[in-house]
């Protein structure tokens, strides 16, 4: 009897990681909750970044660190400030320092390696860099593949997805469903909920593994098919060219120039036709980057559906092309996790990558294929319970 439970014992670990993994897709076992965090009063690069946040919690060491970090699918490191965090008898510290900069925050840091719990994973051992407690850096999740030539520190850190995969048996697979003020957000490491495999289609390519690099192709309005402007091009194979990223950690859309000014050229067009454009704060339309975030509160989420409606066009994974919808409820983006009619137009321009940001991740749950280099998309709603 003795043996036996020794054995049982010492197959429980593997079994459990065996079991977390293969009932990851088709399951909530993995299912991370995650915060919605808003800030009105911001501008410039600050709003573009931390207008809007979604956080997962983090438990780091033996200790149990609790740390809320914000959700990056732009960068591919686990980044964790040492405000946050204080080493344990099981933490081991790199020796070398290096600069950390993955695209939103830049810091000095050193190599980190403590026991990580998330979703369904206890007590892994996992590196991530640990930034200087006189860091103003922010905790980060990166969920991107490593990319040293843009990021140079992540040759010093392996991804912690990666790590992940190797160490826990999770599938190299992720989905996300940010549900802005409305509802609870999630992240599921490892799989797709089983209540969206049904709804799961509209696959697109990833067309390089460093950020989630998309082939994104025109912009147009959904009901009438006017053409609001084509994507830049950008080659893989020669670098050459300029990007367009899915970036969960981007609050708003950064579009190239001349299509932001028509988007907001029209919207702004539109509320003077509904006679409601004296609700809108001067400043309101602005696009530039350096633009403050200016609120509008609706009167009831009617009048925000009156909007225009617009799809872009990708290439799709299976070579035809596909329409995913962006909608004004959140292109009208909630900046009020307490009341889901306050607004801020969620549109900036841009002249270098075009990023995909909280506005497009907020009208589709995705679920992003790392094995197979590809992303899906599905119902919001119904990933956010509102249907």
């Amino acid at each position: 009897m003795k043996l036996l439970l020794s054995i049982a014992l010492a197959l429980l670990p593997a079994f459990w990681l065996s079991s977390c993994a293969e009932s990851s897709r088709g399951t909530s076992h993995c299912r991370t909750n995650l915060t919605y965090v808003t800030n009105q009063f911001t501008q410039g690069e600050q709003a573009l970044t931390h207008a809007s946040e979604y956080r997962a919690n983090v438990v780091l060491g033996a200790d149990d660190y609790f740390v809320d970090a914000i959700i990056d699918t732009a960068s591919a490191n686990l980044l964790i400030n040492s405000n946050s965090y204080d080493t344990g008898i099981d933490s081991v510290l790199g020796q070398k320092p290096f600069m950390v900069h993955n695209g939103h925050e830049k810091a000095s840091a050193i190599n980190a390696k403590d026991s990580v719990d998330i979703g369904c994973i206890e007590n892994l051992s996992s590196r991530f860099a640990l930034t200087a407690k006189e860091s103003q850096a922010d905790n980060y999740l990166g969920l991107a593949y490593n990319d040293s030539v843009r990021h140079p520190h992540e040759e010093q850190v392996p991804s912690f997805l990666s790590q992940l995969v190797k160490n826990a048996g999770l599938k190299d697979e992720f989905s996300l469903a940010l549900c802005g003020a409305r509802a609870d957000s999630w992240l599921l490491l490892g799989g797709i909920d089983q209540n969206m495999n049904s709804f799961l289609g509209n696959f697109i390519p990833i067309s390089e593994k460093s950020a989630y690099v998309v082939p994104a192709l025109s912009l147009r309005r959904a009901d009438t098919k006017q053409m609001f402007g084509e994507f830049p091009a950008y080659n893989p194979d020669t670098k050459m060219g300029v990007r367009t990223i899915i970036d969960s950690a981007t609050s708003f859309l950064l579009l190239p120039s001349d299509m932001a000014l028509k988007i907001a050229q029209e919207i702004e067009s539109q509320a003077d036709a509904f006679g409601i454009l004296k609700q809108f704060p001067a400043g309101f339309f602005r696009t530039e980057r350096s633009s403050s975030t200016k609120l509008v509160r609706f009167n009831n989420l009617a009048q925000i559906r009156q909007f225009p409606w617009y799809e872009i066009n990708f290439a799709g994974y299976d070579g035809k092309i596909k329409a995913l919808e962006l909608s004004p409820l959140h292109y009208l983006k909630e900046i009020d996790p307490n009341d889901p009619l306050v607004r801020v137009f969620a549109v900036r321009e841009t002249s270098g990558d075009v990023v995909l940001g909280q506005p497009f991740l907020e009208n589709h749950y995705t679920y992003f294929d790392r094995k197979n280099g590809r992303i899906g998309f599905a119902d919001i709603d119904v990933a956010c319970g509102q249907r």
